[in-house]
């Protein structure tokens, strides 16, 4: 019996459904091989651009240029700044390091030409998928090139040559599986090219090392790919190359639909019986008179009966978001926003543009980052290696390539930003970490302004010094002295140099005005001395020794006489201005004996402290807390105050 032919379908099918992965439907066609033409739709390699298509399509194409390029141009735009650090060893200023700076970009500028080198190169390895600058160099000797470049006998960087691709061939690579570079390129072969420098010569089967190249490639490429491609990467074009083509053939068809916008009709009674009786001349005559007098400076004549004349224009509904839509699709073949790629102002109510700039930002600092970063600062360093360079071959302790930034202030946002570190400036010199003078001459450069800053950290470190000296009344470390150390007989200590400061003892600003304050309750007889010993030794890296040491200078304090006040003034009223006077008892031969007992003392401005009947050295609370400068028992005794004034004399309590 024969199978029913709904079965047989089903069975052809699923015969057809070769994915297990997703959905099927047997009945409709849908994920079959057979009946969805989605299905039968898979990607197939492209073809490589070769070398002469690229370089057409870079010089013929706008689009093209713009990808090949448009980040190139962007990262360099602003320039760069070199920035040295202050050289301690050499008592180096922050003018000098500045000057050195200076001199090294002149020479990377006026005499290498290192940005325009750069440009040219790095958007030739974009472009065709490898480039090189090549550094001429002298090296004191004939050295052959194909031999590491000698930073050690480096003269001078003579000149800047750009090869791409073309002009170079992997000639060795580093087949050392323990190198840190196994695998990579180790020597080029030159075959041709053109004028080194300001020298005209040629360049011709010359074997390179690599140490005396800058490589820049183009995409992200495997590596099987590269060695199909001679070692070198794909063009960034190679990519979005099919889509460039989509779009600028639907660009080219639009303008030819556009050429056709408004097409002429003449209508004649009878054409077609004109041209069977061999009246075709007449026809074609009277059409090219209709067109000769057709145009929007003169009237066209017809006859009324037996001819017509329209014109019919087509409708474009549908093209410009057609065209929106290739836009928006090679912008992101491209890795580019619209408004970058094809200049367009942003467009809808609400539109600024401003998340197109700041992705277009962010995709050219990284850009830098990887590529111009690295690249100044290879070229810098052997400009600072070179002998006979602008820095005589000293290299600084600490420099570094900054490029600006590359989204520009409004003027708003420039005086915001100039208020923002002027308040932090205050909070600083507040503080004492910086000095006004140290944030005028940081400010404002003669490059303009700038919200860096830069100290003289060997100055500080010697200025905590002397502070500890002083305090201490030793120096911050004293001679090493003892003992010859174990194990190792007759040798000798080295003393310590008396301005080093231990790092295990050293106060930052804070904990240096918290002992400041200590010290200084201390001296007025706020608290006593050995109060003020264990605090220090609990709250800084000193022992209570030293704590004493820190405070020997420092005497108790002795009994003295209130201070006269003039008639109608507190000691806490500014002169001119007068105030309540407290009632003060006046000492007596019979009050002798009442201040070795329970007493109190008037306070300036009004009340009294608290009772104390301690024979001797006493101190006395306040009525809001605290605690009153210690005293000797005695007729006539007054007590030091927080705030710098003196209590009354003694008196019995209420």
């Amino acid at each position: 019996m024969s199978q029913p032919v709904g079965a047989k379908v089903t069975q052809l099918y699923q015969k057809a459904a070769v994915r297990v992965d997703s959905w099927i439907n047997t009945v409709t066609g849908l994920g079959t091989q057979a009946r969805d033409k989605v299905f039968s739709a898979f990607f197939q390699r492209s073809f490589r651009l070769t070398d002469q298509e690229l370089e057409d399509v870079f010089n013929g194409d706008d689009l093209a240029a713009k990808i090949a390029g448009k980040v190139v141009e962007d990262s360099l735009r602003g320039g760069y700044e070199l920035v040295i650090g202050v050289d301690e060893e050499t008592s180096e200023t922050v003018a000098e390091a500045a000057e050195a700076a200076g001199a090294v970009e002149s020479f990377l500028e006026d005499e290498l030409h290192a940005t325009q080198r750069v440009r040219a190169a790095w958007t030739w390895g974009r472009l065709f998928g490898g480039a090189v600058l090549y550094l001429v160099t002298d090296e004191g000797r004939d050295i052959p090139q194909d031999e590491p470049l000698d930073e050690a006998r480096l003269r001078k960087v003579l000149a800047l040559t750009v090869l791409d691709k073309r002009d170079l061939i992997p000639f060795e690579i580093y087949d050392d599986p323990a190198d840190p570079k196994f695998g990579a390129v180790k020597t080029y072969r030159v075959n041709s090219a053109g004028p080194v420098g300001n020298v005209s010569a040629q360049i011709v089967n010359v074997t390179i090392h690599e140490t005396r190249l800058i490589i820049f490639e183009g995409a992200l490429t495997t590596n099987r790919e590269r060695q199909s491609n001679q070692g070198w990467a794909l063009s960034v074009l190679q990519r979005p190359y099919d889509v460039l083509r989509t779009f600028n053939t639907s660009f080219q068809a639009l303008a030819n639909i556009l050429q056709d916008a408004s097409q002429g009709i003449f209508e004649r009674e009878g054409l077609i019986d004109m041209i069977a009786s061999g009246e075709k001349e007449a026809v074609q005559t009277r059409m090219a008179l209709v067109d000769l007098q057709r145009s929007v400076a003169r009237s066209l004549v017809i006859d009324a009966e037996k001819e017509k004349f329209s014109r019919l224009t087509p409708a474009l509904t549908g093209y410009p978001e057609a065209l929106e839509i290739l836009m928006l699709r090679l912008a992101a073949a491209a890795d580019m926003p619209v408004a970058v790629l094809f200049g367009r102002a942003p467009a809808g109510l609400n539109a600024t543009g401003e998340s197109d700039r700041l992705l277009w930002a962010q995709t050219v600092e990284s850009e830098q980052t990887q590529v111009a970063d690295p690249t100044f600062t290879r070229l810098a360093q052997l400009v600072f290696l070179s002998s006979d360079g602008p820095t005589n071959g000293r290299v600084p302790d600490s420099w570094d390539v900054v490029f600006p930034p590359l989204v520009h202030q409004t003027e708003t946002e420039r005086v915001d930003n100039r208020k923002t570190v002027a308040e932090a400036d205050k909070i600083y010199v507040d503080i004492g970490v910086l000095i006004p003078e140290e944030v005028a001459l940081n400010r404002f450069k003669p490059t303009g302004f700038s919200a860096e800053t830069s100290i003289e950290t060997k100055e500080r470190e010697l200025m905590l010094a002397e502070e500890m000296d002083r305090f201490r009344g030793e120096p911050a470390v004293p001679p090493v002295t003892g003992p010859e150390p174990v194990g190792v007989p007759g040798a000798t200590v080295e003393p310590t140099d008396p301005q080093a400061v231990d790092p295990q003892t050293a106060l930052n600003g804070a904990q240096f005005k918290e002992l400041q304050a200590a010290i200084l309750s201390a001296a007025d007889g706020t608290l006593p001395k050995e109060t003020v010993v264990r605090m220090i030794a609990a709250s800084f890296p000193f022992t209570e020794a030293e704590a004493a040491r820190i405070l020997e200078p420092i005497k108790e304090p002795t009994e003295t006489a209130p201070t006269p006040v003039p008639a109608g003034l507190t000691p806490s009223s500014p002169p001119g201005e007068p105030g309540p006077t407290p009632p003060t008892a006046e000492p007596s031969e019979e009050d002798d004996d009442r201040t070795d007992q329970g007493h109190v003392h008037s306070i300036p401005g009004g009340g009294v402290t608290g009772v104390s009947d301690v024979q001797g050295s006493h101190t006395h609370s306040l009525p809001g807390g605290g605690q009153t400068g210690a005293a000797q028992t005695g007729a006539g005794h007054t007590h030091s105050l927080p705030d710098g004034g003196r209590t009354g004399g003694p008196q019995a309590p209420n």
